[in-house]
């Protein structure tokens, strides 16, 4: 079963990439885009497809990345999400969710939220395994 499991993962992660390359996710200028999925555990992942035309200004863009006076700033991973550069395109982010989500709908919103912090020039393409598997039988 843990066999099945890994390479329906392998398969999956194939598909995304082959879905991700296609013309349907031709960027439009200046736009950072991320591709995220659920795990079937309890993270959602995504990958930066598309990185941020102007780095400083994406994390100007985002009131928590500008810290009140005497807060602690944000860690290194989180501005590296936030600025959304050159250097992490393809690393995949891991959202943790701590149990499993009960509204898909919730979980995309999450997504979208952690990787772009309401920028509108950054979108999340959700992409649903489930679907994808069940449709290839």
């Amino acid at each position: 079963m843990q066999n099945l499991a890994r390479e329906l993962s392998l398969v999956m992660i194939f598909i995304a990439a082959v879905i991700a390359c296609s013309p349907a996710f031709a960027e439009a200028p200046g736009q950072t885009r991320w591709l995220c999925w659920y795990n079937n555990d309890t993270t959602v992942r995504c990958v930066l497809r598309v990185p941020s035309s102007d780095a400083d200004a994406a994390e100007r863009s985002v009131r928590i990345a500008q810290p009140a006076p005497g807060a602690e700033p944000l860690p290194g991973n989180v501005r590296e999400i936030i600025r959304a550069e050159q250097s992490i395109v393809g690393a995949e982010v891991a959202i943790p969710m701590f149990s499993h989500p009960e509204d898909p709908g919730l979980m995309e919103q999450l997504a979208s939220f952690s990787m772009c912090y309401g920028k509108p020039d950054c979108t999340v393409e959700f992409w649903r395994p489930s679907t994808v598997v069940a449709m290839i039988d």
